[in-house]
């Protein structure tokens, strides 16, 4: 079960733990792009990030299982920053990886294998992992950088 919050309440996004509930998140980033005036670049940044943080804590936070909660948050205080942050209630990430016992030294330490945490790096202005006392809590920023309102060639 899925839920959206009317225009006010917009800024939460609530999913089941199934690869297709990702489906409902690029339509709710859309909207949130029409309301905040949000250029194609880093909507595209935006949903490229999400679908990579969230197919990760479906396929390996709760292992495939469905009907367990994700939910994404918006914010944006007017300081051209955009905030996204993606709690669920899976287990803390497995942070040295298969068969290694350490503290991780950088983010790229956070999701098994590697991949996720320099992509989402990559594409936002920052990425930060915080264990909740029962799941997780990933927050990624990005520019505001407004839509070009015409283009002229």
């Amino acid at each position: 079960m899925h839920q959206t919050h009317a225009h006010k309440d917009q800024e939460r996004l609530k999913l089941n733990s199934r690869l297709a509930d990702l489906a409902l998140v690029k339509p709710w980033v859309d909207a949130l792009a029409t309301e905040h005036a949000i250029g194609e670049d880093t909507v595209y940044k935006i949903e490229l990030c999400l679908e990579e943080a969230l197919s990760n804590i479906v396929r390996h936070g709760y292992k495939g299982e469905p009907q367990h909660s994700i939910e994404l948050s918006f914010h944006s205080n007017g300081d051209r920053m955009l905030r996204f942050a993606i709690e669920d209630n899976a287990p803390h990430f497995d942070q040295a990886g298969p068969g290694r016992k350490r503290a991780p030294k950088n983010a790229e330490d956070l999701i098994p294998g590697g991949h996720g945490m320099p992509l989402m790096q990559k594409f936002s202005s920052s990425v930060a992992w915080e264990p909740l006392p029962n799941g997780n809590r990933l927050t990624l920023t990005f520019p505001n950088e407004p839509r070009e309102t015409e283009t002229r060639g």
